[in-house]
C-alpha cells in the first residue's frame, strides 16, 4: 500500500501561487486515487478469475464425485464376470456426466495392439464398423503419465491414428490395469472443440477418469479374488465330498476285505476237513470207481481252496493291506521248488520241465520270497495247464545295472510250447475275472484272477510282467522284479569240482530241455555236444573211450538203459559207462528199477546235477566203490531204530491242538499212554485221579501257565511233588530255559520237537517199567535242545520238518495237522484282532506265543519268527506291536498254503 503524501508546507500568502499549489496537490491526490482504483480493479479482475477457476474445479470435483457414486451404485449388482456390462455402464455414465459425445473401450489382443470392444455415442453403422477394429496404441506412452490427451495442438504423432480411427479429434485415454498389465483402455472425447476444450476437461476430469479406471481395476481384482474364493470354496466342498467318498470307499473296502477273510476262513476250515477225510479215504481199500470219485472230491476241494486264496489276495490288494517283507531267500532253489511242485502234473501230460539260472544270479537275495514264489507258481502252473505237448522252462537272469546300484533287477522268463495268444487276447490278459477267451474257461477252468494278482504283486516290487506269444507256437512271460543284495555271506551256487575240459553229450529230443541243460553245463566249464535220437548214441563209443560222459533222456525211448550199456560194451569201457539217465515225463523210470547206470529225475536241481557230474567224472576206483545213485531225491541217512517208551503213562499239558496232536502221535507210536489237558489247573486236577510217570508241560497256557503249575506241583507231597517235568516251549533262549529250571522243571525241550531228542530226554529221566509204580526220578544235567531247522539256510519254511513228521507220524497225521493248524490259526487270529482293537498286550502275547508254537512245530519258520518277535514286543508293551500284529494274517495264510502244498506233495509221494 503506497503511503499518503505529506501536505505541502506553509508559504507566504500568494493567491495564485496558493491556488496553483492547491491544484497541484489535488492533482496528486487524484493521481494517487486513480492508481489505487486501477490496482483495486486489477485485484478484482484477478479475484474473479481465481473464483471462476475455483468454481470450475469444484464443478469438476462434483461431477467426478457424482460419476463415481452413480457408477458404484450401478455396478453393485453387476457380476464381476460380466466385463461387457461393466464397461457399457461406465461408458454411459462418462458420456452423461462429463458431457462427452463418444466413449470407446479397447481390449488388448497383443502387445500395443488393441481391438474395439464397446462404443457409446456413435451412429449404429459407425459402431458396427468400429467393433473388432484393431488399433495400434503404444502402451509405454500411455503408461508414462497415466493418461493421453489429444487436442488441436497435439499435432500429428504416433497417437494420431487414435483420433483418426475413432473419429475423435479431441479425446482423453486412460488405461485400466490388472496385475501390472493393461486389460482395457477407456477413451472419451468430442467431435468438435468447445471453447476452450482444456478448461472444460481439466485436471479434475482427468483425475476422475483415472479414478474410474482404478475403480474398474479394483472391481475386476475383487472379482478375481471372489472367483478364487469361490473356487476355493468349491474345491473345499469338493475335497470334503471326495474325502467322505474316500472314507466310505475305504470303509466298504475294509468291510469287503473282512467279509472275504471271514468267509474264506469259514469255508476253508470245513473244506480242509473234506480234503483230509477224502485223502484218508483214498488210502483205504476202494473199488476203482470209488477211487475215482474220491480223487475227484480232492481235486475239486483243492481247486476251491485255490479260488478262495486268490479272492483273499485280491481283497488285500484292493485294500492296500499287503506289506512286502524284506528277508533273505534263494532265487534258484525257489524256482526249483516251484518246478518240483508242478512236476507231477507235467509228468501226467508228458511235458519236459527245465530250469536254468545264469552265472551272475546270486545265491541269496533280499525280498518277499513268499510273494515271488506265488507269482512263479501261478505262471508256471498256467504254462503247464495250457501246454499239451512239448516243454515248460524257467530261465533266471540279472539285468544290467548302473555302478553303485543298491538293488538288483531279476528276470524270470517262463516259456511254454502251448496254445499261444493272439494280440487281442494279450490286451485283456491281466484284467480281473478275464481269460484269453470264453473257450479257455470252458476247456481249462480258472477264475481269471491269478495273472491280475501276480501283476499287481510284481508292481508292488517295482517290477512288471510282460508277455510275448504267437498263436500255436507258445508263450513267454517275463517277470521283472527289483530285489535287494544280501549283505550276509550265505551259501553260494553249487559248482562241481571236476577236471577242466571234460566232455559230455546231451541226448534229448526236446530242444528247450536240451538247450537249458547245455547252458548249465557250459557255465560249469564242460564241453557239450548234443544228440536228438537214440540212433545217435550208437556212434558215441569214441566219446566214452576218451573219458567223456553221456546224459540221455528217457524221452528217447524206454530202453535207453539197455542202449547205453550196449554202447559201453561195444566201446570197451565195460558195463558201467560214464552215463546218466534223465528220467522225465510219462517215461519216468520207477524208483525200484535198479540199473548199473545212475539216473536223475526231471526237473533237475543244481545241487543234484552237481553231485551227478562229480560222480560221473570221479576216478574209476571211487565210482566202483560208490553204488549207482539216484540224484533227484537223496534218501536221508539211515539211523538206528527210535527208542521205545513202553508202559509209560505221560501227562501232556498243552493248549495248542496242533502241538497236542504232534506230541500225542510221537509218544503213542512208541508205546506210551498219553493224557492231554489244556492248562496247568487241569494238569493238577488230573494228577488227583491218575498216576503218571512223567509230565510234559507247555510254558505258556491260559488260566495257569506251566511255571505256576510246576511251582504248585513241587509243593505237593510225593509221589506227585517229585514227578519229572519236561518243559515244552517255543522259547529257546538260555534265559527262558533257566526260568523253567528255576521253577522246578527237570529238562527243557524246544519246539519244534525233534522226536529222537524228546525220547532221549524222557528216557534220561525215567526207567520204563511194566509196573504201575512210579519210576525213580533221575536228575541229570538240564537239557537245552536247539530249535530244529534254525540253521537250514534262509528258506522261509523248513520242508525237512514236514518230511520228519511224515516219517515219524505218517501222512494221515500230517493231513490232520493241516486241518488242525488252519482251525487253530483262525481262532488265534481272531484273538489277535480282538486284542488289537482293545489294545490288550497280554492277549497279544498269549496268542502270538501259541501261534509261534504251532507254526514252529510244522516248520513254518517265517510265521513262527514273526510271531516270536511280536510276542517280545507285547511283553515290553511296545506301541509298534499293533501294526506288526496286523500283518500276521498274511503270513498265516501263506503258511497254510505252504503246509497244504507240502501235505499234497507227500500224499502223492506216498501214493506212488
Amino acid at each position: 500500500m503506497n503511503e499518503r503524501p505529506a501536505p505541502p508546507s506553509a508559504s507566504p500568502p500568494d493567491d495564485s501561487a496558493a491556488l496553483q499549489a492547491a491544484l497541484s496537490e489535488q492533482q496528486q491526490r487524484a493521481d494517487y486515487f486513480q492508481r489505487q482504483t486501477e490496482q483495486l480493479a486489477a485485484r478484482l479482475v484477478k479475484a474473479d478469475a481465481v473464483g471462476s477457476t475455483l468454481r470450475h474445479e469444484l464443478e469438476q470435483k462434483r461431477r467426478g464425485f457424482s460419476l463415481l457414486a452413480g457408477l458404484s451404485a450401478a455396478l453393485t449388482l453387476t457380476p464381476t464376470s460380466n466385463a461387457h456390462a461393466i464397461f457399457q455402464t461406465t461408458c454411459q455414465r462418462v458420456n452423461a456426466t462429463l458431457n462427452m459425445e463418444r466413449t470407446v473401450v479397447l481390449r488388448p489382443v497383443a502387445r500395443d495392439t488393441f481391438t474395439v470392444a464397446l462404443t457409446q455415442g456413435y451412429e449404429r453403422n459407425q459402431a458396427d464398423a468400429l467393433l473388432a477394429t484393431e488399433i495400434h496404441v503404444p502402451v509405454d506412452t500411455l503408461l508414462q503419465n497415466g493418461y493421453v490427451l489429444i487436442t488441436r495442438e497435439s499435432g500429428r504423432d504416433h497417437l494420431h491414428n487414435l483420433r483418426t480411427a475413432l473419429s475423435l479429434p479431441f479425446l482423453i485415454a486412460v488405461p485400466v490395469m490388472q496385475d501390472n498389465d493393461v486389460m482395457a483402455i477407456i477413451i472419451t472425447g468430442r467431435t468438435r472443440e468447445q471453447k476452450p476444450f482444456m478448461p472444460q476437461l481439466g485436471q479434475g476430469d482427468r483425475e476422475t477418469l483415472q479414478a474410474i479406471a482404478a475403480y474398474i481395476s479394483a472391481i475386476f481384482a475383487q472379482g478375481a479374488m471372489l472367483d478364487v474364493e469361490h473356487m476355493n470354496q468349491r474345491l473345499r466342498l469338493e475335497n470334503e465330498r471326495i474325502s467322505m467318498a474316500k472314507e466310505q470307499a475305504e470303509g466298504l473296502a475294509k468291510a469287503k476285505s473282512e467279509f472275504i477273510a471271514v468267509i474264506s476262513h469259514e469255508v476253508r476250515t470245513p473244506m480242509n476237513g473234506v480234503l483230509g477225510l477224502s485223502r484218508l479215504l483214498l488210502d483205504s481199500d476202494l473199488q476203482p470207481e470209488q477211487q475215482d470219485l474220491a480223487q475227484t472230491i480232492v481235486s475239486s476241494g483243492e481247486t476251491l481252496l485255490g479260488i478262495l486264496n486268490e479272492i483273499l489276495d485280491l481283497s488285500k490288494l484292493e485294500a492296500g493291506r499287503i506289506e512286502l517283507e524284506k528277508l533273505p531267500f534263494h532265487p534258484v532253489s525257489m524256482v526249483e521248488d516251484c518246478m518240483a511242485l508242478i512236476a507231477a502234473q507235467a509228468s501226467d501230460k508228458g511235458l519236459a520241465l527245465a530250469c536254468h539260472a545264469a552265472a551272475d544270479v546270486p545265491g541269496t537275495l533280499i525280498g518277499d520270497g513268499a510273494r515271488v514264489r506265488q507269482i512263479l507258481m501261478n505262471l508256471i502252473g498256467n504254462a503247464v495247464k495250457f501246454t499239451e505237448r512239448g516243454s515248460v522252462s524257467v530261465a533266471t537272469s540279472i539285468a544290467p545295472s548302473l555302478p553303485g546300484d543298491a538293488g538288483v533287477t531279476v528276470l524270470f522268463s517262463i516259456t511254454d510250447t502251448g496254445i499261444g495268444l493272439s494280440e487281442e487276447e494279450k490286451t485283456r490278459l491281466f484284467r480281473r475275472y478275464e481269460q484269453a477267451g470264453a473257450w479257455v474257461n470252458r476247456r481249462f477252468g480258472g477264475t481269471g484272477l491269478g495273472l491280475s494278482i501276480s501283476k499287481q504283486l510284481a508292481e508292488l516290487m517295482d517290477g512288471t510282467i510282460t508277455v510275448h506269444s504267437t498263436i500255436g507256437q507258445g508263450t513267454t512271460f517275463i517277470v521283472t522284479l527289483r530285489l535287494g543284495h544280501s549283505s550276509s555271506t550265505g551259501p553260494g551256487r553249487p559248482v562241481p569240482h571236476i577236471p577242466e575240459g571234460q566232455m559230455v553229450l546231451i541226448a534229448d529230443p526236446d530242444p528247450m530241455a536240451r538247450q537249458l541243460l547245455t547252458r548249465q553245463l557250459e557255465m560249469w566249464g564242460l564241453i557239450v555236444g548234443q544228440a536228438t535220437t537214440m540212433e545217435d548214441l550208437y556212434d558215441c563209443g569214441p566219446l566214452l573211450q576218451q573219458g567223456g560222459a553221456i546224459i540221455a533222456s528217457t524221452r528217447l525211448g524206454a530202453d535207453i538203459a539197455a542202449c547205453l550199456q550196449t554202447v559201453a560194451s561195444n566201446s570197451g569201457v565195460g558195463s558201467s559207462p560214464r552215463a546218466l539217465i534223465l528220467s522225465c515225463g510219462s517215461k519216468r523210470l520207477p524208483p525200484a528199477k535198479e540199473t548199473a547206470i545212475p539216473w536223475i529225475a526231471e526237473p533237475i536241481r543244481e545241487s543234484s546235477l552237481k553231485a551227478a557230474i562229480e560222480w560221473l567224472f570221479a576216478t574209476p576206483s571211487k565210482r566202483s566203490d560208490t553204488p549207482s545213485p539216484h540224484f533227484a531225491a537223496m534218501s536221508p541217512p539211515v539211523e538206528g531204530p527210535s527208542p521205545s517208551l513202553p508202559s509209560l503213562s505221560i501227562l501232556l499239558a498243552e493248549d495248542n491242538i496242533v502241538n497236542q496232536r504232534v506230541a500225542i502221535g510221537l509218544l503213542e507210536r512208541q508205546g506210551a499212554r498219553v493224557v492231554a489237558v489244556e492248562n496247568g489247573q487241569q494238569a493238577l486236577a488230573a494228577l488227583q485221579h491218575t498216576r503218571f510217570d512223567l509230565i510234559l508241560m507247555d510254558r505258556h497256557m491260559p488260566d495257569m501257565n506251566g511255571i505256576e503249575a510246576v511251582q504248585t506241583l513241587r509243593r505237593l507231597p510225593p509221589p506227585h511233588g517229585t514227578l519229572p517235568v519236561i518243559a515244552l516251549t517255543a522259547a529257546a533262549s538260555q534265559a527262558d530255559a533257566q526260568e523253567c529250571l528255576d521253577a522246578g522243571m527237570n529238562a527243557f525241550v524246544s519246539k519244534p520237537i525233534d522226536p529222537k531228542q524228546l525220547y532221549q530226554v524222557i528216557l534220561s529221566l525215567v526207567e520204563p517199567s511194566s509196573s504201575a509204580q512210579t519210576p525213580a526220578l533221575r536228575l541229570p544235567s538240564p537239557t537245552l535242545l536247539p530249535t530244529r531247522g534254525t540253521c537250514a539256510g534262509h528258506n522261509p519254511n523248513d520242508p525237512a520238518i514236514i518230511a520228519d513228521l511224515v516219517r515219524d507220524l505218517g501222512i494221515d497225521i500230517l493231513q490232520e495237522l493241516n486241518n488242525d493248524f488252519s482251525h487253530s490259526c483262525r481262532n488265534l487270529l481272531d484273538t489277535i484282532n480282538t486284542a488289537i482293537s482293545t489294545r490288550n498286550h497280554s492277549e497279544i502275547e498269549y496268542a502270538t506265543h501259541s501261534l509261534k508254537s504251532a507254526a514252529g512245530f510244522l516248520g513254518i519258520r517265517e510265521l513262527a519268527d514273526a510271531a516270536a518277535e511280536i510276542e517280545q514286543q507285547a511283553k515290553i508293551q511296545a506301541e509298534t506291536v499293533w501294526q506288526a500284529a496286523a500283518r500276521l494274517s498274511t503270513l498265516a495264510a501263506d503258511g497254510q498254503r505252504w503246509l497244504a502244498a507240502m501235505t499234497l506233495h507227500h500224499a502223492r509221494t506216498t501214493e506212488q
